[in-house]
């Protein structure tokens, strides 16, 4: 009489190690009216599991950190278009130059802000302090990001590794508007 075993890749009819799907008709058949007899497979034996190294408890670590980092970016760019942040910089560099040139050496600028209905100047004001909250927000997530590298690589057990807290040290995020 056949017995079958559970492996990887299906059911194996044993003794044959005939593997066997749904597919198979007569032996899937054969195969369930022995699973409603009572019967019960046997379990394919597994490679036991090997402790994961310093290194891997290091780099699931620092995997953390970095989901936390698309976190708290995400969060602060909830608001903002795809391609906005690139174009935000330029306007924001240009804005810079309006400050301390003629408004014929800064187009764009006077350009959106005659087309949005605004005055140069309060565009100008408004790319400055976005910047100005923007701007250290993300030195502080990149600078705690790198922290928290550094220190996890310093680290020289798994027990010590698992233990690093990473949550410290990260600035308060909000939505931005560009």
């Amino acid at each position: 009489m056949s017995t079958y075993k559970i492996s990887g890749g299906g059911v194996l009819k044993l003794p044959e190690n005939l593997q066997i799907n749904h597919r198979d008709g007569k032996e899937w058949e054969l195969y369930k009216k022995w699973i409603r007899e009572g019967n019960k497979p046997e379990l394919e034996d597994l490679p036991p599991r090997t402790p994961p190294t310093l290194l891997e408890v290091k780099a699931q670590k620092i995997s953390t950190v970095e989901n936390h980092v698309t976190i708290l970016q995400t969060k602060m760019y909830s608001n903002v278009q795809q391609g906005q942040l690139a174009w935000f910089f330029k306007r924001h560099a240009e804005a810079l130059v309006y400050s301390t040139a003629a408004p014929q050496d800064t187009p764009m600028i006077v350009a959106e802000a005659s087309a949005m209905g605004k005055t140069t100047i309060a565009l100008v004001n408004k790319l400055k302090n976005t910047y100005n909250t923007l701007y250290p927000v993300q030195a502080a997530i990149n600078g705690n990001r790198t922290k928290h590298i550094v220190n996890i690589r310093n680290l020289t057990t798994i027990p010590q590794v698992k233990n690093y807290d990473i949550k410290t040290g990260w600035p308060n995020v909000v939505p931005i508007d560009l």
